[in-house]
């Protein structure tokens, strides 16, 4: 196989790699949006007390008195919990997690 074909292999196994990972988080989110009781969580973080838009990003942030950032670089290193492509561009969730003062 030619270097040429190697990338465009390397490429479209990259894009493909891409789309299954945002198909789970949407279908992870559509799930938690039907019935969020019966979503098994792979943590014992308490569900978040209050939600944020701010732009294209959803910040959902526990009630722990501390000051969050509304990016992604906030110290209490939140996770990706949801995206949604939508006509205007893409929307991330994250949720934050609680920190110690």
């Amino acid at each position: 196989m030619s270097p040429d074909a190697r990338r465009w292999v390397a490429g479209l196994v990259e894009c493909v790699a891409l789309v299954v990972d945002h198909l789970g988080s949407g279908l992870t989110l559509l799930a938690e949006t039907l019935d969020p009781d019966a979503v098994v969580r792979d943590d014992d973080t308490p569900p978040a007390r209050t939600t944020v838009v701010d732009g294209d990003h959803t910040h959902h942030l526990p009630g722990d008195g501390t000051g969050h950032r509304l990016s992604e670089d906030c110290p209490c290193v939140p996770r990706i919990t949801g995206f949604a492509a939508t006509g205007s561009g893409d929307r991330w969730t994250y949720t934050h997690n609680d920190q110690e003062d």
